[in-house]
């Protein structure tokens, strides 16, 4: 499927007849499948201070330079996975520049989490322009593995999945594991690491065996914070990211949440 930045327009208007961006909004996109993807277009941000450094990771993600919300729009119709698109004014993005420079608020967000829970979801893709970047010249891409209930400081499928066809395309990239949230963060948001991450980790002694499967309510999916660079196109994006989404959609229908994309235990021996 061959899209220009026109197709993507024209999913923006599309998308802001249901979206007030006059005030702080989110928007959920209400799918049927056990994957959600997530951005925050920043408005209100014409500023002539965003033309300094320190502003560029929000000018990049703002609502005239960005189409990654139309990104999420497009697959949620095709595929019927969920979408959060948080629409924050400036204004009060300046209040905490560092949260929302960094996925870790999610974790602390109650709806968020509630919407984890209720929609089953197994698998996170926070999607963003230049969060971080290792190379700007280089890298097209900055793939950051957090903590999850699947994985402490560690690597598994969900990443190395899309890690292994931008191999196969040659696309260079920069990878990261761990992090967002350390280990006492995560216990006290009453969330908990599956066994097999506790076994994989065993020397971290980052909790004990339960022999039984995580509650919903205890548990944090898979998830990536996938950072884009100016030097691909989102078509090239898109195309890219379709090919790992099937894959990670058929990984769950056949293997269930707790042994799709290969968890450590599979990755380990």
């Amino acid at each position: 499927m061959e899209l220009k930045k026109e197709d993507f327009i024209n999913l923006r208007q599309e998308l802001l007849n249901i979206v007030d961006e006059s005030k702080k909004s989110r928007l959920i996109l209400t799918g049927d499948k056990p994957i959600l993807l997530t951005t925050t277009i920043f408005i209100d941000s014409d500023s002539e201070e965003y033309k300094s450094n320190f502003y560029k990771f929000f000018k990049d993600n703002g609502i005239h330079n960005s189409l990654l919300d139309s990104f999420i729009y497009l697959i949620y119709r095709i595929y019927g996975v969920y979408g959060v698109v948080d629409y924050v004014p400036m204004s009060d993005a300046r209040k905490d520049m560092l949260s929302y420079k960094q996925v870790r608020r999610y974790y602390y967000d109650k709806d968020f989490k509630k919407l984890l829970e209720d929609a089953k979801i197994d698998s996170i893709y926070s999607l963003n322009y230049g969060r971080f970047i290792a190379n700007d010249v280089v890298d097209h891409f900055g793939i950051h593995e957090l903590n999850s209930s699947f994985s402490f400081m560690g690597l598994t499928g969900v990443s190395k999945g899309l890690t292994d066809i931008l191999d196969e395309y040659e696309i260079q990239y920069h990878s990261m594991y761990g992090g967002g949230i350390d280990n006492e963060e995560f216990k006290r948001l009453k969330l908990f690491f599956t066994d097999d991450t506790i076994k994989y980790n065993h020397l971290l002694k980052i909790g004990k065996i339960r022999n039984r499967e995580l509650d919903r309510k205890n548990m944090w999916p898979r998830m990536l914070d996938i950072s884009i660079n100016d030097n691909i196109s989102l078509n090239e994006f898109y195309k890219l990211f379709i090919e790992y989404l099937e894959w990670a959609l058929s990984e769950l229908q056949t293997k269930g949440t707790y042994d799709a994309m290969s968890p450590m235990r599979k990755l380990g021996k």
